[in-house]
């Protein structure tokens, strides 16, 4: 608990019963908490003196402030200066998280705008896929066609079966395999195969255009978008950086603000911290004497009531003593008076039953007959 000039003047002893003067175990209480306290401000003031100077040494404050012995045990306050580092620090990570921010929300669009044209080239290239899927059909398409019709010039047939029209073929060739009155199967074969051909040329080669084209635009996109992104990007760093220069240069301004502010309230704050420990140790001093004396006093007084108590108790205890001591004379007396009765008695107890075992044959034989 601190102790406070209040608390000093304001303390109230107990006062004693039976003497004058005030308790003993309060008073030394009392005293062991302003040995405690002077202390602990003592330790304090060495605390501060060693802060200040590792805040001189380390922070290279001597450059900007008086000399010690011009300005005493002043000096920038640490918790000050600790605060507005803390303060530019906190400024500055925050700049820098936001420039991250804006950032990471650069390249996410750009991430954004590579999926969407990596999506557009898988739809192009799914888009060709299926062209050729169909093209291949349409060959197969052919083929069987072929091999149908030189299966039925082996078998002598003049008129070939119109084959079923193929959901992947076009109409053209639907028709040439479907037309009623067909010439000669190999001709008809060669036909179709022809026909198949040139459609599947004309498809790949569509798909290969629309390929080339979707890769084209989805290629202008992204590097359109990734140059957007990397201006962007670039102005955002560019105003962070700005931004940041500009808060580390007011920061810097308000930390030396700070400083020397601190630097006022530090030795206004020392010298009246000063006064008022010289003050309280010199009240400290005064008391403990004053205390000390009287607990001294308080000491003899209580000495000497002890002295005459123990005197009185001793005699009380010797007259006690006295007391018993003829008591238990008294009491021996009694027993021995006690035994020497009660032997009589036994004795003539014992007589009477000698007598009575004498007498007693005859009338027992008497009654037994």
């Amino acid at each position: 608990m601190a102790l406070t000039p209040e608390d000093v003047l304001n303390k109230n002893f107990t006062a004693t019963q039976f003497r004058r003067g005030y308790d003993e175990q309060e008073v030394d209480d009392f005293l062991d908490e302003v040995v405690v306290e002077l202390r602990r401000l003592l330790g304090e003031n060495a605390e501060l003196r060693r802060k200040l100077e590792a805040a001189q040494q380390g922070q290279g404050v001597q450059d900007r402030t008086p000399s010690p012995g011009s300005m005493g045990v002043g000096g920038p306050d640490p918790d000050a200066v600790r605060r507005v580092d803390v303060a530019a620090k906190a400024e500055i990570d925050r700049i820098q998280r936001e420039s991250e921010q804006r950032i990471a929300a650069a390249r996410a669009n750009a991430e954004q705008a590579e999926k969407e044209s990596a999506a557009r080239i898988a739809k192009a290239r799914t888009d060709a896929s299926n062209a050729e899927q169909q093209a291949s059909s349409a060959r197969q398409a052919a083929e069987q066609a072929r091999r149908d019709a030189q299966d039925a010039q082996r078998a002598g047939i003049a008129q070939p079966a119109p084959m079923a029209p193929s959901p992947m073929a076009p109409s053209p060739m639907a028709g040439a395999m479907g037309a009623p009155g067909m010439g000669g199967g190999a001709a008809d074969a060669a036909a179709v195969i022809t026909l198949a051909q040139k459609l599947h040329d004309e498809y790949v080669s569509q798909g290969k255009s629309e390929h080339d084209r979707l890769l084209g635009e989805a290629t202008t996109q992204r590097d359109k978008m990734l140059g957007e992104a990397t201006a962007q990007r670039d102005q955002m760093l560019a105003e962070a950086t700005a931004r940041r220069e500009r808060l580390l240069g007011e920061a810097q301004a308000r930390h030396d603000e700070l400083i020397s502010s601190a630097e006022g309230r530090h030795r206004e704050l020392v010298s009246s911290a000063k006064a008022e420990h010289d003050r309280l140790l010199a009240e400290a001093n005064e008391t403990h004497e004053r205390l000390i004396t009287e607990a001294r006093q308080r000491s003899t007084g209580m000495l000497a009531e002890a002295q005459q108590k123990r005197q009185a108790i001793v005699e009380e205890l010797e007259r006690t003593q006295a007391h018993l001591n003829a008591r238990i004379a008294e009491l021996r007396q009694f027993e021995q008076d006690y035994r020497g009765r009660l032997r009589a008695f036994i004795e003539g107890q014992l007589q009477s039953l000698t007598t009575t075992e004498t007498l007693a044959p005859q009338g027992v034989g008497v009654g037994r007959d």
